[in-house]
């Protein structure tokens, strides 16, 4: 989780104060006392399992988890682009594009380490856009009503940063989540009871030759044949039930059944799950959905699973529905000099690497291409360069052998070469692609002899 410096919790604290009606006095050298200081706070602040409705800037909330009745976090109120700030995040101008309007920070957290598990790690290199911050701050902010509960859906080409943006608020927020994939084939079930093979207490599990797998069926027909099962509780029933976001990956993949669960989780109805002990849940305020995927709805444009998709126009209209845009250069070569300042990376270098991933995406939807490069992808690409830059004769081609699969493929091959060729152009590279590409992994003539 990201830490304040003292200076910040000074602003933090006397913000606090002040609301409160205690003189801001409060400085970076008394800060040092902050865990005393916060603890006369904590007191006056609001204990509750949901979030306070029409939150003053400088309100404290103790969150409880419904659970155990336990305080899970202190969150103050704060306005977004002044965590940023106060946090030290971005820089000024990408935080000046920042909404300022109220969230809550989890200024002090549990010791509990498996709540503490749950937060996702900060990614300072990343760069979200403010549009898409700013949809998913309305929902995670938003009281949810019985019957007008909304969701979140956000869909683009993989890559773009739909998830990242989500993980990269959390981290900012300190927020517990719970995640999980969809994949083809699942069965709706497992995201509610999972049930598991258990060895019987009076027989113990036989050992068995042929490793994991023979022991795994072993144990399984053991627990069949004795009728011995355990239950435990899917991803999205212990996000329900702790009260806590839920973000979920490829909805593309989801089962047809789970939309109607969703709707009547939004809408904060009664939802019964066969095999729970309490028969029916029914979620909280502080449970939200945010989900993402490939595929756009009514089919309305493409993406890595166009016709998997279950969604229908019920679903849709509990959803605010988020387009992710394919990345343009200048988004490439902020993502290029963010991660590569201070390396041999020339000015010119950076501009034709992010000219070279930019013209690939054009290339991917006028049909000539079914594969571009990723952020997560170009950094790799430019990474591999720099590390062999010393050992290989075309070192630049080398890494986009191994990056770039479909170069395989000739008829890609002759894409992406043009396309490099056009990026590339001012460098004035003398060999030609295709040399390059079939003496890749040559040595330097020094390294060879």
């Amino acid at each position: 989780m990201l830490k304040l410096n003292l200076s910040a919790k000074a602003a933090l604290l006397n913000l606090i104060a002040s609301t409160h009606g205690y003189r801001a006095c409060w400085s970076e050298r008394n800060a040092a006392n902050f865990d005393q200081i916060m603890d006369l706070i904590i007191a006056a602040a609001t204990r509750s399992v949901e979030p306070p409705r029409d939150p003053k800037y400088g309100d404290v909330w103790a969150v409880v988890d419904p659970q155990t009745d336990n305080e899970v976090a202190f969150r103050v109120c704060v306005g977004f682009r002044t965590l940023l700030t106060l946090l030290d995040v971005l820089s000024k101008e990408e935080r000046d594009l920042m909404p300022e309007r109220p969230v809550w920070y989890s200024l002090v957290l549990t010791s509990d380490p498996a709540y503490q598990a749950l937060i996702p790690d900060f990614d300072r290199l990343f760069i979200p856009k403010p549009q898409h911050v700013n949809l998913l701050i309305e929902v995670l902010m938003a009281v949810n009503e019985p019957g007008y509960g909304r969701g979140y859906y956000g869909f683009g080409d993989s890559g773009v940063g739909k998830t990242s943006t989500a993980s990269w608020l959390f981290a900012v927020l300190g927020y517990a989540v719970i995640s999980f994939n969809c994949k083809a084939n699942m069965e709706v079930e497992e995201l509610f009871i999972r049930v598991l093979p258990t060895p019987h207490v009076d027989a113990p599990e036989k050992e068995v030759k042929g490793g994991a797998a023979a022991q795994a069926l072993n144990r399984l027909a053991a627990a069949t044949e004795k009728n011995n099962w355990s239950q435990s509780y899917g991803p999205l029933l212990e996000a329900v039930l702790h009260n806590v976001p839920f973000v979920v990956d490829e909805l593309d993949l989801a089962p047809p059944e789970l939309l109607p669960a969703i709707n009547n989780l939004l809408e904060r109805r009664n939802f019964a799950v066969a095999g729970f002990k309490d028969r029916f849940v029914r979620a909280g305020s502080g449970f939200k959905f945010f989900a993402f995927g490939n595929t756009g709805f009514l089919g309305d444009l493409s993406g890595n699973y166009q016709g998997r998709s279950s969604f229908d126009a019920s679903f849709a209209d509990r959803l605010y529905i988020d387009c992710y845009e394919d990345l343009k250069k200048e988004d490439y070569l902020k993502i290029i000099n963010r991660n590569f300042d201070g390396t041999r990376l020339t000015r010119e270098i950076k501009e034709c690497f992010a000219s070279f991933a930019a013209m690939l995406v054009a290339s991917k939807n006028e049909g000539k291409l079914q594969q571009s490069l990723s952020p997560r992808a170009l950094t790799a690409l430019i990474r591999l360069y720099l590390s062999n830059a010393d050992y290989y004769k075309y070192p630049l081609m080398y890494a986009l052998g191994v990056t770039m699969g479909c170069l395989i493929d000739p008829a890609c091959r002759e894409t992406v070469f043009n396309v490099f060729t056009l990026s590339f152009a001012p460098l004035e590279i003398q060999s030609s692609c295709d040399v390059m590409y079939a003496e890749r992994d040559a040595l330097l003539q020094s390294d060879a002899a």
